[in-house]
């Protein structure tokens, strides 16, 4: 990936978005563990389900591509930024989407939030936009800016870091940080498959049961718009179906490479927490690759926008 190789920008000016003192120790201390070689944020406070390594942070600039052409862009929302705007990434990983829409917008600021700032293969924090500022932060905890600050406000695929009775939560800190006139957009995607099978079913199963202790319940995504409306944001949804497998083309068979990525991500945890033999887990792999070509399988994607109105 070409991110890997950019040289460091030099310090920039003061941020333009005022950092709320009272919020400031919403960062999550990152404490971590490695399972395997695999590395993972190990903290109540960030149950994020997924690798937090070098390796993952290649599988998700991939996967960027991937929604990016699925959307037909990096965002739904009819948003206009102009100058002074302010546009906010929570979960931003890599940093690509934020980065990218500071490129595409340099009269806007752009602040992409994460627990942790992401680095190259050399272990250094990789050069940015000028208008692209990282700040350390946990949604679940508050994010680290004043009430109204954002124009646009990004969040995405954080489906296996946030326990389903925290999303109501999420939500309304989304639109705390958001402007009046402001526009919200959440993508997500969880265990929803169209024409899947056994394998899958099983894949499925085997992350539910992994990921239930921390609270995490990938199958309610698909109520991501109730649980919006529901939070005080009226807003419009769609899904996108997106195919997996060589029978989809491109955007299938890199979507099956970033399936069968976080499938191998989890193994070990599979193997570890459940008891899954590894004589299974190759088995459901192989028979993975099989059903999606066979059953042309989807993956479903859902997208969720809405403005904030002047009287919430």
């Amino acid at each position: 990936m070409a991110w890997f190789f950019r040289r460091k920008r030099p310090k920039t000016q003061q941020t333009a978005v005022l950092t709320d003192p009272s919020s400031i120790l919403s960062a999550a201390t990152v404490n971590e563990q490695y399972i395997g070689t695999r590395r993972f944020v190990n903290a109540p406070d960030a149950p994020y389900q997924l690798p937090k390594d070098l390796t993952d942070l290649q599988r998700l600039d991939f996967q960027h591509f991937i929604l990016r052409q699925a959307l037909m862009g990096n965002y739904v929302a009819p948003i206009h930024p102009g100058e002074r705007s302010q546009i906010l990434d929570v979960g931003t990983g890599t940093g690509r989407w934020a980065i990218e829409m500071a490129q595409n917008f340099p009269q806007a600021q752009v602040f992409g939030v994460d627990l942790e700032e992401s680095r190259d293969i050399t272990g250094h924090q990789s050069s940015t936009p000028l208008n692209y500022h990282f700040q350390a932060g946990n949604v679940l905890q508050g994010l680290p800016f004043l009430d109204g600050t954002f124009d646009f406000v990004h969040q995405r695929l954080l489906v296996t870091g946030i326990p389903f009775a925290r999303w109501g939560d999420v939500i309304r800190e989304l639109l705390r940080v958001t402007k009046a006139g402001g526009w919200i957009e959440m993508v997500e995607a969880g265990s929803t498959f169209v024409n899947s099978g056994a394998a899958t079913a099983q894949w499925s199963a085997w992350s539910n049961t992994l990921m239930k202790p921390a609270g995490i319940d990938v199958y309610q995504i698909t109520q991501l718009g109730a649980i919006v409306q529901q939070n005080g944001l009226a807003c419009e949804s769609r899904v996108y179906n997106i195919p997996i497998g060589a029978w989809g083309g491109r955007i299938g068979t890199m979507l099956q490479q970033d399936l069968l990525s976080i499938y191998e991500s989890l193994v070990p945890r599979y193997q570890k927490a459940l008891g899954v033999s590894p004589a299974s887990t190759n088995l459901v792999r192989q028979q993975l690759i099989q059903e999606w070509e066979r059953q042309q399988t989807l993956f479903s994607v859902f997208v969720v926008w809405g403005q904030k109105q002047e009287t919430y």
